[in-house]
């Protein structure tokens, strides 16, 4: 199946080729996947991994860029959409520019969409983006109206139409640990066919919604400013990152006119981890993605990335991912 995402991708891109195999280890399995592609260009390495199901539709989709993507997104008709990006980031604007603001999905951030019929243009950062997608068909509505689970697509539609945007997305929601734990059972499911109403992942799907409203609900209380500036915090440090800047969460605070601890404190609260441990992860993916494209030698790459010793690049890249700097430029 072709999701609207991959028919713009593969229009953009004409001469990229398709692969019998992954083009790169690494990242999340779709275990239920009912279809798989692996495409190949100069422009990014692409894993699409998709479960179809009757009323559902769920997908994984990892992307390795040697540069910014920009390909078409056409929407024949309206679907619900949940979108979690775990790494990277995604921009999605109409195609004619008649929007005042763009969507955009910083990474660990998840939102609803409900795509209006239109042509968008999507926008992917270089470097490693995931993103896990899953949608309920048109279909779905009509047929389980009556059913409990439609109480949660209901709230949710009638939340997304209150949202000035593009087409009725929510704003970008902090991912909950109990979100990403959702996600990866729902990718750990096995494969089943046909897939059917208790075979579990449509109660997966349903937790996802009745999170993601939960989220939507409390951020529109008293955590908006807190959620601002805790996005706007994490889209300083990975552009910090890719300057090769060491970001220093104090700086950051006086910078905001804020403590350091409000912001270590929120930063908690909105994603389950520490300041600390996001500047680790961005760092080390970049790290990653620089030694993966061959050019740089593992010295460049720890100064890339703000170390100053190569000692302590080496030490805490082989304890976030395993192995060495050294065994990447070996692949």
């Amino acid at each position: 199946m072709d999701h609207p995402f991959i028919h713009g991708l593969k229009e953009a891109f004409p001469h990229a080729r398709q692969l019998k195999n992954r083009p790169f280890v690494g990242g999340l399995r779709l275990k239920s996947a009912t279809g798989c592609e692996y495409w190949v260009d100069d422009a990014f390495k692409l894993s699409y991994e998709y479960h179809d199901a009757p009323e559902a539709f769920v997908a994984i989709l990892e992307f390795r860029a040697a540069a910014p993507l920009t390909f078409p997104m056409h929407c024949p008709y309206f679907d619900l959409h949940g979108v979690y990006v775990d790494e990277g980031g995604l921009t999605i604007r109409k195609e004619d520019n008649s929007q005042k603001a763009p969507f955009i999905l910083q990474p660990e951030s998840y939102a609803f969409i409900y795509a209006a019929k239109d042509d968008y243009l999507v926008e992917l950062p270089d470097g490693t983006t995931l993103i896990y997608l899953w949608a309920f068909k048109k279909s779905w509505p009509k047929r389980y109206i009556t059913a409990p689970q439609f109480k949660a697509i209901s709230t949710l539609l009638y939340l997304l139409d209150e949202q000035p945007a593009i087409c009725h997305s929510s704003r970008m929601l902090p991912l909950h640990p109990t979100v990403r734990e959702q996600w990866k059972l729902l990718a750990k499911l096995p494969q089943l066919r046909p897939m059917s109403m208790d075979t579990g992942i449509y109660d997966h799907l349903i937790e996802l919604i009745y999170l993601g409203i939960e989220t939507l609900q409390e951020s529109r209380k008293d955590r908006n400013d807190s959620l601002k500036t805790i996005m706007e915090l994490r889209a300083v440090i990975i552009k910090h990152v890719k300057a090769g800047i060491s970001p220093r969460v104090d700086a950051l605070a006086e910078e905001r006119r804020t403590s350091e601890s409000y912001l270590v404190r929120m930063h908690k609260k909105l994603y389950g981890t520490s300041i600390k441990a996001f500047i680790t992860k961005v760092r080390m993916k970049r790290a990653h993605d620089l030694l993966e494209k061959g050019n740089m030698t593992i010295t460049e790459v720890a100064y890339a990335v703000g170390y100053t010793s190569l000692r302590d690049f080496d030490l805490q890249f082989l304890a976030y991912f395993g192995y060495t700097p050294g065994e990447v430029k070996k692949k």
